[in-house]
């Protein structure tokens, strides 16, 4: 992969979230005692095997058995870019007991680690073979979803056959304890990684919501099929500054549920960077947003106007592409031209084109946040008309033309505004600007000149009907599916609520849009407690 927005080939949404965010969580679902803050675990001989069993307090300890009981905060780290994670259980204080040559010894825990890399697993709620552990809000949410004919996917750490994997020697250590220590410890985790397996894993780092195929849901009229997650993948980027490398839930919309699920290449680079000051970032392709809901729309108005205006013009031989023949990339300017049509020869020439744009406006403050996104449109529309009378002999052909030209302008803000506490996007439009037409005509193309005027004069001027079109269509009046264009952008404010559930049961605020130079827009998240 060249370019991280490479992805949007095989997918149609990502959802970036850094480490810092998933060990937050982490933290979270401990203080709610669904992972156990304190680690209890003890080792009894009985015959020639060992025995581990986990105990709720040190009392229940036997006398006679080698334990750990210490203080356990579970982090994880991304060891490289690609599909696994690397678990670590941090001790922080307590006590060990191990045997050497049937003699107990006692050591005192600082700080130690015990760390595995760990593969990932996405399984149903509803259908795992494993149970999950969840925080009682945060299982009252997922039956909200499933009662409403949803899926819910829990991405969970994989601890099957984990008492054969390695652990992570870099990382795992045992004070001044040593080797000792980690040669002691290594199978009360082990133990403790597959007593979990059997019971109840907690080691959860998100939960991805899909769309079944057979749900009509209450909530089909909050966003359209291109933004209604359908299938899930995910993939790790390791960054040089660890607390903001990341897991990235990658998503296919119900508006391309054929595609299939491929594992992606690497991500060459983060989205997010440490100077954006945020939790996760949702980007969201041009294709399934701006186009589906903006430009399309658009596109198709005035491509209608213009066939209906030729018509009127009793005009022959114009060729209009279908949105999906129009893109024409200009990587110069960074601007994509969407070519409604360009027939530039004959007696017969049309050519109906819009540029579009993509920029941030950014405040003058000290901070520098993008406050809005910019969708810059420049439109430009030609006629050209001809009839031509043959003359036999050496005459010329008796030629008459005339053509108008007009050019216009206007665009969409999408910006932040607040209702309540909540954030919330809104689109406003630019009025579009609609210079007078430019007509010409040849010595003897008066008569043509004239029909085009009349015709078209109040038609492409300002205030005329082709003004109305634009106008209309950047309105956010048009549906896209069951879904009224403006409504769509105030509801994906808080779609990431309802397509990722974090784990411990916070959730995501949107902080600003963002998008880049190809059109793909950002929401940039932060996330707070639910209570």
């Amino acid at each position: 992969m060249v370019k991280n927005t490479e992805i949007f080939k095989l997918y149609d949404m990502v959802i970036s979230m850094t480490t810092e965010t998933i060990n937050e969580e982490l933290e979270n679902l401990q203080n709610k005692g669904t992972i156990h803050s304190q680690l209890i675990i003890s080792q009894v001989l009985k015959g020639v095997d060992y025995i581990y069993a986990v105990h709720e307090k040190e009392s229940e300890i036997p006398e006679d058995a080698a334990f750990i009981n210490a203080e356990l905060i579970p982090q994880i780290s991304i060891p490289e870019s690609g599909q696994n994670i690397t678990l670590e259980l941090h001790l922080k204080s307590g006590t060990a007991r191990f045997w050497s040559r049937r003699t107990p010894n006692d050591y005192p825990i600082e700080d130690w680690v015990y760390s595995i890399n760990l593969n990932l697993g996405l399984n149903d709620v509803e259908k795992s073979e494993t149970k999950i552990l969840q925080p009682a809000d945060v299982k009252k949410r997922i039956k909200e979803f499933t009662d409403d004919k949803f899926s819910v996917n829990a991405l969970m750490m994989d601890f099957e056959s984990v008492e054969k994997l390695p652990f992570f020697s870099e990382k795992t250590q045992a004070g001044k304890a040593g080797d000792v220590g980690i040669e002691g410890m290594i199978p009360f985790m082990n133990f403790y990684l597959t007593y979990l397996r059997k019971t109840g894993n907690p080691y959860i780092l998100g939960y991805a919501i899909e769309q079944r195929t057979e749900s009509n849901t209450s909530r089909d009229h909050l966003l359209p099929s291109s933004l209604t997650p359908k299938k899930v993948n995910y993939t790790m980027f390791k960054d040089e500054n660890p607390a903001i490398s990341t897991l990235n839930f990658l998503l296919i919309t119900k508006n391309n549920e054929d595609k299939k699920l491929e594992t992606p290449d690497k991500f060459p680079k983060n989205w997010i960077s440490a100077a954006e000051g945020i939790d996760a970032k949702m980007i969201i392709s041009r294709a399934d947003l701006l186009e589906k809901l903006l430009l399309e729309p658009l596109f198709n108005k005035i491509k209608e106007w213009g066939e209906k205006t030729l018509e009127e013009l009793k005009f022959k031989g114009a060729k209009a592409n279908s949105f999906e023949q129009a893109q024409k990339i200009v990587n110069e300017t960074n601007k994509t031209s969407y070519v409604i049509s360009e027939n530039t020869s004959g007696d017969n020439q049309y050519t109906n084109k819009i540029e579009v744009s993509f920029k941030h406006k950014v405040n003058e403050g000290a901070k520098k946040q993008i406050t809005s996104v910019e969708v810059g449109l420049d439109g430009y529309i030609k006629i050209y008309m001809s009839s031509r009378e043959e003359n036999p002999g050496p005459l010329k052909d008796h030629v008459e033309w005339a053509s108008t030209e007009v050019k216009w302008k206007g665009g969409f803000i999408i910006k932040e505004e607040k209702e309540g506490d909540n954030p919330k996007l809104n689109v406003v439009i630019s009025e579009p600007v609609v210079d007078k037409p430019i007509h010409h005509h040849g010595e003897s193309g008066l008569n043509l000149r004239k029909i085009l005027m009349g015709l078209l004069e109040g038609v492409l001027g300002p205030g005329g009907a082709l003004f109305e079109v634009i106008l209309h269509s950047m309105s956010g009046a048009t549906d896209v599916g069951q879904v009224k264009v403006k409504d769509a952008f105030a509801n994906l404010s808080n779609s990431i609520n309802t397509t990722i559930l974090l784990p411990g049961g916070n959730i995501f605020y949107f902080k600003n849009p963002a998008i880049d130079d190809e059109g793909n827009f950002s929401l940039l998240l932060t996330y707070k407690s639910a209570h």
